[in-house]
């Protein structure tokens, strides 16, 4: 396991998060084996929840079937469906987060090791829907 390459599996949207996140855990000093699936699995969302947005931009909320029915273009369910995984995926973070601040503090309680909430932190704040 190696934080310096994306996986492989990540469309080009999760890969460019894999390098900016891992970057400011990195930097941090909190990238560790206890985020790596967390992370792998918060890109991969992130990066399918990117590219249904471009699509949604692209072709719009309808689109036309083979019959030429207007229906709902399917990328909006995807936005749907991996917004709300990479957003339960950042309260997975959360949780490893609170996890480590009670181990520094020797049981619970203790400062936040970045001072922020790891929303904030992955750079989506309180809206993540903003990117």
């Amino acid at each position: 396991m190696s934080f310096d390459a994306a996986p492989e599996h990540l469309n080009e949207d999760g890969k460019a998060e894999w390098v900016r996140i891992t970057r400011i855990y990195r930097e941090r000093g909190m990238l560790d084996e206890l985020h790596y699936t967390v992370l792998e699995a918060y890109c991969a969302a992130y990066g399918e929840w990117r590219a249904a947005r471009r699509l949604i931009r692209a072709r719009g909320q309808l689109v036309k079937d083979k019959r030429g029915n207007i229906v709902p273009n399917p990328a909006v369910e995807i936005e749907r469906r991996e917004g709300a995984r990479f957003r339960a995926l950042v309260g997975e973070l959360r949780m490893v987060e609170k996890a480590e601040r009670a181990a520094e503090a020797g049981e619970g309680g203790g400062e936040p090791v970045t001072g922020r909430s790891v929303a904030d932190f992955l750079g989506l704040g309180s809206d993540a829907t903003k990117h």
